[in-house]
């Protein structure tokens, strides 16, 4: 075990559709006599690296500083993902107590390759053809997700009717966020 204490800022990720019925069954003692609810975690890694090392589609996520406010932890401990950590403090999710299943964020991962999914309008392309990331879809999923964009990260975008696509997302002074497609590919 890693004695390592996390920054609050770290992001904590769970994998599945982590119910609070769910978490509960989850609850166990790690080998090193701890109990609680295994996560991933670890300084100044993303979501999308976290949840690369874990089998789920669908995954929920929060930071440490968010659950020491609940009243919990997260310690870093020995698991399959070099990033496993074990959340602590809580005996139940299911009781009235629990806040914490309230702040866990959904992020549905793309198939295949563990991105994030955007809706994109393929129409709405800037001169250079990068599809612009400013559409009220493509907002409301990245606050729903709670995504914070950055130039160089890969998202999966989707129109929600037949295109799909690999982004490579950019910050354009004239654009705002943008995606890099390759047009060939759609």
């Amino acid at each position: 075990m890693d004695n390592t204490e996390l920054p609050g800022a770290a992001v904590v990720v769970r994998g599945g559709q982590s119910t609070p019925e769910l978490i509960d069954k989850g609850l166990a003692i790690h080998p090193t006599g701890i109990f609680g609810l295994s996560v991933v975690s670890a300084p100044l890694r993303t979501v999308f690296e976290l949840a690369s090392t874990i089998p789920y589609r669908i995954i929920r996520c929060t930071t440490v500083q968010d659950i020491r406010m609940a009243g919990g932890d997260v310690i870093v401990t020995s698991g399959k993902s070099p990033y496993h950590a074990t959340l602590i403090g809580f005996r139940s999710f299911t009781s009235a107590e629990s806040s914490l299943p309230q702040f866990l964020k959904e992020y549905q991962m793309a198939e295949n390759n563990n991105l994030p999914r955007l809706f994109a309008d393929f129409n709405n392309a800037d001169e250079k053809g990068r599809v612009r990331l400013t559409t009220n879809g493509t907002k409301n999923d990245l606050n729903r997700l709670g995504i914070i964009l950055y130039d160089g990260m890969q998202v999966f975008l989707d129109d929600s009717e037949e295109i799909t696509a690999l982004g490579i997302v950019r910050f354009s002074p004239i654009e705002g966020w943008v995606a890099e497609v390759d047009w060939d590919k759609i």
